[in-house]
């Protein structure tokens, strides 16, 4: 990590480079992809990891290559957006089951969701999984929760203050 000094000397540093070069950079880059856009995309997401990595020996010749391997990135990324847009749309819609709520039900309770507080999260599961937003009053939601229906209706409010019930 650089100290505060050092980071004012690179932010002056990178200004200068940025001024002298990015005609030639966003060239290089843009005759490569065929892209201004997508060649500026991907410099200023080079020069987003520039502050955490240091100043490189030849620093065009950093931000062109990490701006290539960015740019390449995105380029799979939709490429691979495509084909799977392409396969989806030559099947048929999904038939909804019973699988799908349980699914559903195990999404919603994904550990990465943990961070969520139990109040929030247990709502959003249950709303998920019973279909409360499509017709059913939270009244049963609250008895398929194992709570009344008064705090069923202050879960839902933490977790969506702007639902009507």
């Amino acid at each position: 990590m650089l100290h505060p000094g050092a980071v004012d000397e690179v932010t002056k540093l990178v200004d200068r480079i940025w001024r002298g070069h990015a005609a030639s950079m966003l060239g290089a880059l843009s005759r490569r992809l065929g892209d201004f856009d997508r060649a500026e995309d991907a410099l200023a997401e080079a020069l987003k990891r520039w502050p955490d990595e240091g100043v490189p020996d030849s620093p065009t010749g950093w931000l062109v290559t990490v701006g290539w391997g960015k740019a390449l990135d995105r380029l799979r990324r939709d490429a691979a957006g495509r084909e799977k847009a392409a396969r989806m749309a030559a099947e048929p819609p999904p038939e909804p089951g019973v699988d799908d709520r349980l699914a559903l039900i195990f999404a919603c309770c994904h550990p990465d969701l943990a961070a969520l507080p139990g109040p929030t999260r247990s709502p959003h599961t249950g709303r998920s999984s019973t279909g409360s937003r499509h017709g059913r009053p939270p009244v049963a939601v609250a008895r398929w929760a194992g709570h009344g229906p008064a705090t069923r209706l202050r879960q839902q409010d933490r977790a969506d203050p702007g639902r009507l019930h």
